[in-house]
């Protein structure tokens, strides 16, 4: 495969095919286009071309709507009449806008519009969403494993799927029964977990985050991979190395949710687990006493200390271990 320069007019995460290739028979055209790695400042666009003469001199176009040239290139097909190359682009265009990319024969005519050729060409059409991550995690707890991930951005981000596999190159199914809504936006990004119930002790799960723009564009981070530990392995488990609390899971909740944490050290620690409302309101106690290092699983009913069911909204609970301490915040929705 050949390698693809820089073009440093365009800074976004990602960017993917949404419609199909517009082509006729025999005609130079795109085999195929797709997003590949992006870091967050450049994106990989991976591009196939067919049907050309060998060594064809061929100019593809970057063009956002109404036919602004961005960006483009000039390459020779192989001997062949093919090509397989690697775009790295670095992206400045606004995200949710739909631009277009366009393959021409270099040879012929163009109008007086710049660098916009006119004849023989392929068109693809493309959508840009970002999300940038901040962290994609994966941890194995007794018997389940709690998927995390936090974003810095999202533009134009509807939400997100969670797939899973037991081999990092597939097949994966997806996990989820509906998007799970994006929370962040353009100004700051949000913290969003996934606790996997149906797994098996023993073995090891990788999953793969998508993204799920408005236009329907998708972009896949991963894999991260984890295996669960049986209640009656913990013991046997290694000791966490970190302290960790995780996102409560489901949330938002109605009745029931589960909370996990891990803790590590060498020796036990005095730890409790406390509900707080959004006045800062000690709600409910849920764990106070000695613990030692290890993984921890727990839930909340929705009640207080007196047993009385909490209204809805917007709750925070907070793990002390030693000098640790986290908080998260969870939503009870009835």
């Amino acid at each position: 495969m050949k390698k693809g320069i820089s073009i440093r007019n365009l800074m976004v995460a990602s960017c993917l095919l949404v419609a199909l290739l517009a082509s006729t028979a025999n005609a130079l055209e795109f085999d195929s286009f797709q997003a590949g790695e992006s870091n967050g400042i450049t994106t990989t666009l991976h591009i196939k071309i067919k049907n050309g003469q060998p060594g064809q001199l061929v100019h593809i176009v970057w063009e956002k709507p109404p036919g602004n040239i961005v960006a483009g290139l000039m390459i020779n097909l192989d001997e062949d009449g093919s090509l397989d190359y690697d775009w790295d682009i670095d992206i400045a265009a606004l995200a949710g806008e739909t631009d277009k990319l366009t393959l021409n024969d270099a040879g012929g005519p163009k109008d007086d519009d710049f660098g916009k050729w006119v004849s023989g060409g392929s068109t693809v059409r493309i959508a840009w969403s970002v999300v940038q991550l901040s962290s994609f995690t994966a941890t194995g707890y007794a018997d389940h494993v709690e998927v995390e991930w936090t974003t810095a951005t999202e533009i134009d981000n509807a939400g997100f799927n969670l797939h899973r596999g037991l081999s990092k190159e597939g097949p994966y199914a997806q996990l989820n029964k509906a998007l799970i809504p994006a929370q962040g936006d353009e100004l700051q990004g949000a913290s969003y977990a996934f606790t996997d119930y149906d797994v098996t002790n023993g073995f090891t799960y990788h999953y793969w985050l998508e993204d799920v723009d408005l236009h329907g564009g998708i972009t896949f981070h991963g894999p991260v991979s984890a295996a669960p530990t049986s209640v009656e392995d913990r013991d046997e488990a290694p000791i966490p190395t970190i302290f960790s609390l995780a996102q409560n899971y489901p949330n938002p909740f109605n009745a029931t949710t589960a909370i996990s944490y891990q803790l590590s050290g060498v020796s036990p620690h005095h730890t409790t687990l406390k509900v707080y409302n959004i006045a800062g309101q000690k709600v409910r106690t849920l764990v106070d006493e000695e613990q030692a290092p290890g993984y921890y699983s727990v839930s909340w009913d929705g009640r207080d200390g007196l047993g009385t069911e909490v209204s809805s909204g917007i709750y925070f609970y907070r793990l002390q271990a030693g000098s640790y301490a986290e908080i998260r915040k969870m939503v009870l929705l009835k």
